[in-house]
């Protein structure tokens, strides 16, 4: 057996991965939702742990764009004086929270006790986001054909940095990849944080008996999958969400992500195959196929210097180079697959000088995951409109 066989397996996995859902998202999006004129009430949700920066701004959108009866509910953890002396002044619900350790779970219950008893549904948001205008008709028709939880399309609300730009052409992936195809045949798409919609009561359930400080989201998904609920995935409804402007933050952001990711795949392991087992996939998909990944940019980064250095230095006793260049094609067409229409730009060509600069801090990041995910950052934010 060829030396190199297993890394050529793993990369074989990756490829097909990328590719399948790429295509399933693609087939998926040329069957549009049909939208009706009901209108489901919401409680936003929004937990506000030291985000001065940028609250003021969220909450001044949303309530140019929420419904009657709707409410507005931010729980303020660490926000300074100020901040809460502008918000009391507005129609907001605002709850002070102080925790001897901040986390998102323990601001979202506490949240979720404000939520009037006549709203049923509530929609989570970062202290960043804004909801696009046109969502409700969306988000009411899923919710009357009786979905429990969904997950709404996240778009880069600002692109004025090569940083920004290639972590909004990130998350476009991510939309793609991780959601919009894995939904398209029917198993979960990967939560992501904020523009989250989920029946009231099935929160509280999920929510309660633990806590973690990073990587909320991916627990909270195996919950309502543990459940037997499904989830949907909404690309017609959108916020647009705020992407970061340095490579500092970029590490620091994606040090916590790959942290909680490895975290909860070795948690998660046993009860993915236990669910693969009994018939599970989605559950399967959710706690063990998605995670067992390396980054994107890794597995990119990682392939192509494995194919230059057949070029250059021959088979090495291992697989030959043809075996490798169709792996790195594959894996290269479903990274196209994903890519938006509105990213193919002069910008994005000029942005991709620093994707060796993202790799290499990717490559890093793998050895100072230790903790990554057990205290709660705040990530940097600024007063930004969306483009």
């Amino acid at each position: 057996m060829p030396w190199d066989l297993p890394i050529w397996a793993y990369f074989l996995y990756v490829a097909s991965y990328t590719f399948i859902f790429s295509l399933a998202a693609r087939i998926s999006a040329s069957r549009p939702l049909p939208i009706i004129a009901h209108n489901t009430p919401l409680a936003y949700l929004i937990p506000a742990y030291r985000e001065d920066a940028v609250i003021l701004s969220t909450v001044k959108a949303l309530l140019a764009v929420r419904k009657t009866g709707e409410v507005i509910i931010v729980v303020a953890d660490g926000l300074q004086p100020h901040t809460l002396q502008a918000l009391s002044e507005w129609d907001v619900l605002v709850q002070e929270v102080q925790f001897a350790t901040s986390s998102k779970v323990k601001s979202l219950r506490v949240g979720l006790e404000r939520v009037p008893d006549q709203i049923a549904h509530v929609l989570i948001l970062d202290a960043d986001n804004h909801l696009d205008p046109q969502a409700h008709p969306y988000i009411a028709a899923l919710l009357q054909q009786g979905w429990e939880a969904l997950q709404i399309r996240r778009i880069a609300k600002n692109l004025d940095s090569h940083w920004a730009l290639l972590d909004g052409l990130s998350e476009a992936l991510n939309q793609a990849i991780y959601r919009a195809g894995p939904a398209a045949i029917g198993w979960a798409p990967q939560l992501s944080g904020s523009g989250m919609v989920f029946e009231k009561k099935l929160l509280k359930a999920c929510l309660a008996g633990w806590d973690t400080a990073g990587g909320f989201d991916r627990e909270l998904e195996i919950q309502v999958l543990q459940r037997g609920k499904k989830i949907a995935f909404l690309g017609e409804a959108v916020i647009w969400d705020e992407k970061v402007n340095s490579g500092a933050v970029f590490s620091q952001q994606r040090r916590r992500w790959v942290s909680s990711q490895y975290h909860f795949l070795r948690k998660h392991w046993r009860l993915g195959w236990r669910g693969l087992w009994q018939g599970n996939g989605a559950l399967f998909h959710s706690s063990v196929l998605r995670n067992i990944q390396l980054p994107r940019v890794l597995n990119l980064g990682l392939l192509s210097l494995w194919v230059l250095l057949k070029i250059l230095l021959g088979s090495m006793g291992g697989l030959t180079l043809l075996w490798w260049v169709g792996l790195w094609g594959m894996l290269v067409a479903g990274v196209g697959l994903a890519i938006p229409r509105s990213y193919l730009s002069f910008r994005l060509f000029q942005a991709l000088w620093i994707l060796p600069g993202a790799f290499w801090r990717m490559f890093m990041v793998l050895f100072r995951l230790q903790k990554a995910d057990q205290a709660h950052y705040a990530t940097p934010h600024e007063e930004t409109e969306h483009s």
